[in-house]
This record gives structure tokens, C-alpha cells and sequence, in this order.
């Protein structure tokens, strides 16, 4: 792994945080409206919180680790939970909706007209949230906690002496 990351310090941090996303997504799925797409972005929101319990718990444990080496585990943290998300997700939507597995990609009620076409279906809009928004907020808050508990933050004023003190 890089840096010396074990997948054991940042897989249950990951499952967590993907069920935090699935639980949300899951009331949306059960709502099927486009009026209701804010559970998604409280997923979102559940998701980045575990990813920053992640980041206080591994410098807790390693106070000596940079803030490279703890936005790379933040990082491994934030694929790892996406994958999960999405493995999740499909899971929910074939326990809670079976039909839009079997029947294609539904429509959501009451969208907005500027969202007509074949991509205003709940499974895109859900994929498409599960990637892209857990990665915008799980990368943003990595970069940005790893940076401010970080008590000593001492440069050699070369960042390849750092890269290589990283490994």
C-alpha cells in the first residue's frame, strides 16, 4: 500500500461512511421524487462526517504523520467508500424497488423541465451522486482536516525531501 497504509486502518471507516450514504439514498429511493434529491445530499453530508472522524482517529493514533500522509489515507479512505456506496445503493435499490433493475431507468416525478431526456432517471441521478458527491465532499474535507489537526507543520522547504520522508 502506499505510504505504509494497511487496508485494515481505512476499510471499516469506509463501509461506515458508505452506509451512512445508503441509509439517505434509501428514503430517496422510497420517495422517488425530485423534490426529495436533498436526502442525497444529506448522504453526502453523513458521508464526509465519517470521513473526518477517519482523519481525527488515524492522527490520534500517529501523531507524528504529516498532512501528505493523512490526505493519502483520506483519499484510499474516499475510494474505498465510494465503491461501498455504490455496492450498497444497488443492494437498496434491489430490496426496496425491484422493478427499476428489471423494467430500465424510471423517471422521477414532479423534475424539473430543464431535466427532461433520458437522463432524468433516479438510478442516474443516484449513481451520479454516490461518485461525484461523495468524492467532492469526501476529497474536499480530507485535504482540508489533514491539513488543520496537524499541530507541527515543519517543511525542509523541498517538497521531494518530504515525499521521500513520507515513504
Amino acid at each position: 500500500m502506499p505510504f505504509g497504509h494497511s487496508i485494515k486502518k481505512y476499510l471499516p471507516f469506509a463501509i461506515v461512511a458508505a452506509l451512512l450514504y445508503t441509509v439517505a439514498a434509501g428514503f430517496y429511493i422510497q420517495k422517488e421524487t425530485y423534490d426529495d434529491i436533498w436526502f442525497l445530499y444529506a448522504g453526502n453530508f453523513g458521508f464526509a462526517v465519517m470521513i473526518v472522524c477517519f482523519i481525527f482517529w488515524l492522527y490520534r493514533r500517529h501523531s507524528d504523520y504529516k498532512p501528505l500522509k493523512l490526505i493519502v489515507a483520506g483519499h484510499l479512505t474516499v475510494i474505498a467508500g465510494i465503491c461501498f456506496s455504490c455496492i450498497f445503493c444497488l443492494l437498496t435499490i434491489w430490496l426496496l424497488k425491484p422493478d427499476i433493475l428489471i423494467g430500465g431507468n424510471e423517471y422521477l416525478a414532479d423534475a424539473a423541465p430543464q431535466l427532461g431526456g433520458k437522463y432524468h432517471g433516479l438510478l442516474t441521478g443516484l449513481f451520479i451522486d454516490a461518485v461525484a458527491g461523495n468524492a467532492v465532499t469526501g476529497f474536499f474535507v480530507a485535504v482540508l482536516f489533514s491539513f488543520s489537526i496537524v499541530k507541527k507543520q515543519e517543511s525542509s522547504g523541498d517538497a521531494e525531501d518530504d515525499l521521500r520522508s513520507l515513504q
